[in-house]
């Protein structure tokens, strides 16, 4: 069911009742989606969001809002792996040439307390191409907030996809994948993996005695296969372990006192966007809805 509004949130004052509205509408239509597993997808436009998001549910279909980065939207994604129902939440990346950070924040928290009732969030997952020897503002900006947001005791519940390995001949791959290694010893990612979260390189697979990329095209059957059985392996068993921000938030803490929410307010500090009076009352009937469903 198509949910799509021409009328960005940030507009209304009504915002987000009316997104809830329409999203909760379409969840309740598709009752195979309901009391499913919630995984967050989170990256920077261009890093194979997209792609791994298709080689997972088999789906180019989004149930999404009109927040855009890009070409990008925040998007429900389902699926269903050996028997068990999944939603992935397709989140646009910071950084956004057409869009403030903080408003992205506001746009997922949206998208949650929307759909809060209906999923249990079982993870959250980084993709990234990590093609570069030096970090980004995209890439600092999203893996520190990710830190803010998930806390050091959910990170077994975060996988770090890397992604763009087809098309690399064998010298290719073994220099990704070195470049790889000293991104795992990086303050962005080491405090992940050293709290429990792991590593799933998309499109790679072992051939013998030697690493081989699947292409994306030629090889799509392959690829969907190694990606949705690492959905299962990791995430098919239930986890009680509980986000940071829903904790906090659990405490009566709003949105912009959490962790997250501090911590993008002051990386974020001098930019040019507002709050403007509709869309604070769109971030007050958010703040109250997560306190009442927490």
């Amino acid at each position: 069911m198509d949910i799509t509004s021409k009328t960005p949130l940030r507009s209304i004052a009504d915002g987000w009742r009316k997104l809830s509205s329409r999203v909760c509408n379409a969840l309740s239509d598709k009752a195979a989606n309901m009391g499913a597993d919630l995984i967050i997808v989170t990256g920077a436009t261009g890093v194979g969001k997209s792609a791994f998001i298709k080689s997972v549910t088999g789906s180019n279909v989004y149930v999404s809002s009109t927040l855009q980065s890009g070409t990008r939207t925040t998007a429900l994604v389902p699926t269903i792996i050996n028997g068990k129902k999944y939603i992935f939440l397709d989140m646009p990346g910071f950084s956004a040439a057409d869009m403030d950070d903080r408003e992205i924040f506001y746009l997922l928290m949206t998208a949650m307390a929307t759909i809060q009732p209906y999923v249990k969030f079982r993870g959250l997952i980084y993709v990234d191409k990590f093609d570069d020897d030096r970090s980004t503002k995209s890439q600092k900006m999203v893996l520190t907030w990710l830190q803010h947001f998930c806390g050091n005791d959910y990170m077994p519940n975060v996988t770090i996809v890397s992604t763009k390995w087809d098309r690399k001949d064998d010298a290719g791959i073994e220099e990704k994948l070195d470049r790889y290694s000293q991104w795992c010893e990086s303050d962005l990612i080491r405090p992940l993996l050293l709290n429990g979260a792991e590593s799933f390189h998309h499109g790679l697979i072992q051939d013998g005695d030697r690493k081989r990329g699947l292409d994306i095209g030629r090889n799509a059957e392959g690829r969907a296969r190694e990606a949705r059985a690492m959905i299962h392996e990791r995430y098919h068993d239930a986890s009680e372990l509980r986000l940071k921000i829903y904790t906090e938030i659990a405490d009566g803490q709003s949105i912009d006192a959490t962790s997250a929410g501090r911590w993008l307010r002051s990386a974020t500090k001098g930019s040019s966007n507002a709050t403007a009076p509709d869309q604070g009352k769109s971030r007050q009937y958010l703040n109250e809805s997560l306190h009442s469903n927490g």
